[in-house]
């Protein structure tokens, strides 16, 4: 990979790259996923000093919540966090294509449509995350959502068939497959995805203009760098 287009090293200033995605593709083992592939691109092309830290959704919000928080989020989406205006926090340029994917138990007569299609039904969430189109309806008694501290434990409750739906990253499929061979037959992946999605990078407004401007050139450099797509391949996954 070639250096940053500056050209100019930045000071390294410390840097807190924090997320709360503890599965694949962003996390698959101890030190590896694509989210510590990002932080050694960091230190390596960008020469910044980052650290990782992973942190459940909770704990997360509450950290970037704080005035003196100086960070990164990475793989994220401004409605996830609330920001659709894009003016509470600094945003990238996209980084990443995605999908989410409805996976249904085996033996249920589902024909995904749309958020009102789970009228009914019960969704199988992860404790923390934001599910924009659909919690308006739990909140309204419509649909009813029973969470997990877990992907994985999500995924083996619908396979015991104590929740109807579960939602799942198109990025992390390909993985939870192996994981999980019981999912070829005791699931079935809806032809509609809930959503599709771009995945960015969330800065904190307080970051210091040189960190920022790094972070920055560095993803323009990421959307065509051969080195950075290899990492993307390697996973399945495409560039924004």
């Amino acid at each position: 990979m070639s250096p940053p287009a500056h050209g100019a090293r930045v000071e390294p200033a410390a840097l807190e790259v924090v997320s709360h995605y503890d599965y694949p593709p962003f996390i698959t083992g101890p030190g590896e996923g694509l989210s510590h592939d990002l932080l050694a691109w960091m230190r390596g092309e960008l020469r910044l000093n980052a650290e990782f830290s992973l942190l459940p959704r909770p704990r997360l919000t509450r950290r970037v919540s704080e005035n003196n928080w100086q960070g990164c989020v990475p793989w994220v989406n401004p409605v996830w966090f609330g920001d659709e205006a894009m003016q509470r926090f600094v945003w990238s340029a996209p980084v990443m294509n995605d999908e989410d994917l409805v996976l249904q138990r085996a033996g249920l007569a589902l024909d995904y449509r749309g958020p009102a299609s789970l009228h009914g039904l019960t969704v199988g969430g992860v404790l923390g995350h934001v599910y924009a189109d659909i919690d308006p309806a739990v909140k309204a008694g419509r649909v009813r959502r029973e969470d997990a501290v877990s992907t994985e434990l999500s995924l083996r409750k619908l396979l015991r068939g104590r929740v109807d739906v579960v939602f799942l990253s198109r990025s992390g499929l390909p993985w939870w497959l192996q994981r999980l061979p019981e999912l070829q037959q005791g699931v079935v992946v809806a032809p509609v995805p809930r959503q599709s999605f771009q995945r960015f990078l969330m800065l904190s407004p307080q970051m210091q203009a040189a960190t920022r401007d790094a972070v920055f050139d560095g993803v323009a450099q990421m959307r065509s760098n051969p080195g950075w797509r290899r990492v993307l391949a390697r996973y399945g996954l495409s560039p924004a």
